[in-house]
């Protein structure tokens, strides 16, 4: 027989920081018995899927096409009948960092700029008759 305890809840998520354009998954780990029921919020307000955000039962959340507006704390709560757990983590979406053509970022560069000016030319080339 099986020992009934009150939710446990471990949030996994990848190391790398979530990029503009990019999936967010997030696995929520639950332990209890009764098995807890896991529900998602953000902000305090609870999460339900549509065309971009997908729950499944296991407690993973997933997130595509991140955008700056999906910012925020994410909360896993697991509940059963001895009680609620949850537990909380910041997503901060970055923006991606986009170069110039030619240009290393980090890398002193030399630009030339094309001179809208025509000088007349300082060596001139001797002719001989």
């Amino acid at each position: 027989m099986i020992a009934a305890s009150k939710p446990e809840v471990n949030i996994l998520q990848n190391d790398e920081p979530p990029m503009s354009g990019s999936n967010l998954t997030l696995q929520c780990r639950v332990r209890g018995y009764p098995v807890p029921k896991v529900t998602w919020f953000k902000d305090e307000k609870q999460l339900n899927a549509n065309g971009r955000i997908s729950m499944n039962s296991d407690g993973e959340l997933c997130v595509q096409g991140l955008e700056v507006s999906d910012n925020g704390i994410y909360t896993c709560e697991a509940s059963n009948n001895l009680g609620k757990e949850k537990e909380k983590v910041e997503i901060n979406v970055q923006e991606p960092i986009t170069e110039a053509p030619g240009i290393a970022i980090g890398i002193p560069s030399l630009v030339l700029v094309p001179s809208q000016l025509n000088p007349t030319p300082r060596c001139q080339q001797k002719t001989t008759n």
